[in-house]
């Protein structure tokens, strides 16, 4: 039993991907945990909801859900080897709407960098799936350039962060449009297959399930270099229930920084970086089983 008086769970993290390191844990959370998530985001979210919506979740003091939330907190500091601190962004909960007709691309919203919006203190991504969503809908969470099977197409990805592009968005209106088109084009390849669970694919697809937790860095071991291959995004969903998750971003604390890192890409101004990941690199999820309580 934890301290609250909870059982105490044991899950099993397994390694998805290389590069970017990617792990992935099937039973995160309870159903019940992903409802309380849920309802703790709901009362900001209209019925009649047409677009995608984010609601940011503070850690307060109190019971019930607010309760899972501060749990799940001291899971991912346990996991990641590193305390919350202010200088990052709050948990927040993602819902997409299903549309009702088949969108004319998957990956509508682009491909970016978790560094993306000045936010280069990032180096660790949970993603926790608070409902299933049938891989026939979509949904997916894509890694084009994620190194499968002996592939290792990145060079899309460090053209564009050599010119400090680190969304798909900006990329489509400058002279780095063709690298950004065919990044688009590898990413909306890896999202179309993934709907009807074809194997042979490019990069990495993850499907929404209640409860699966994925893992993810954005910077390379040792160097700290932003990983070119950790190019993201989240395909289209169509149909009924939608597609909830819960995000939370990693930061570098003022004190795990130092003025000598280069970003990747060699054309790019130096700024502080990550010289190593703050302490070990998640020493729960390399050891593969973690004790999950409250």
């Amino acid at each position: 039993m934890s301290a609250d008086g909870v059982p105490v769970r044991e899950a099993s993290w397994r390694l998805l991907c290389r590069r970017p390191q990617i792990f992935a844990c099937d039973s995160f959370l309870t159903p019940e945990e992903c409802l309380a998530i849920r309802r703790l985001a709901e009362v900001n979210i209209p019925v009649q909801c047409s677009s995608k919506m984010r609601v940011d979740l503070e850690i307060t003091p109190g019971g019930g859900d607010h309760a899972v939330l501060r749990a799940i907190e001291r899971r991912i500091e346990a996991l990641s080897g590193l305390k919350a601190h202010p200088g990052e962004m709050p948990w927040a909960v993602h819902f997409t709407p299903g549309a009702e007709e088949e969108p004319e691309k998957r990956v509508n919203l682009g491909l970016h960098l978790d560094t993306n919006n000045t936010r280069e203190k990032r180096w660790l991504t949970f993603i926790i799936y608070l409902q299933t969503t049938p891989a026939h809908q979509g949904g997916h969470t894509l890694f084009p350039l994620a190194q499968t099977k002996g592939s290792k197409v990145t060079h899309l990805g460090d053209t564009l962060l050599a010119a400090n592009l680190q969304h798909t968005g900006p990329a489509l209106n400058s002279h780095l449009q063709e690298a950004a088109e065919q990044l688009l084009a590898r990413g909306e390849v890896l999202a179309q297959k993934a709907l009807v669970e074809e194997s042979a694919r490019p990069g990495l697809a993850v499907a929404p399930r209640e409860g699966l937790c994925v893992a993810f860095w954005t910077r390379l071991p040792g160097s700290g270099a932003v990983d070119c291959a950790s190019w993201h995004g989240g395909a289209a969903v169509t149909g009924e229930g939608g597609k909830w998750t819960l995000q939370k971003f990693r930061e570098a604390p003022p004190e795990a920084l130092k003025d000598c890192c280069v970003e990747a890409g060699g054309s790019r101004t130096p700024s502080p970086g990550l010289c190593t990941r703050p302490r070990a690199p998640a020493p729960a999820l390399l050891r593969g089983r973690r004790a999950l309580s409250r």
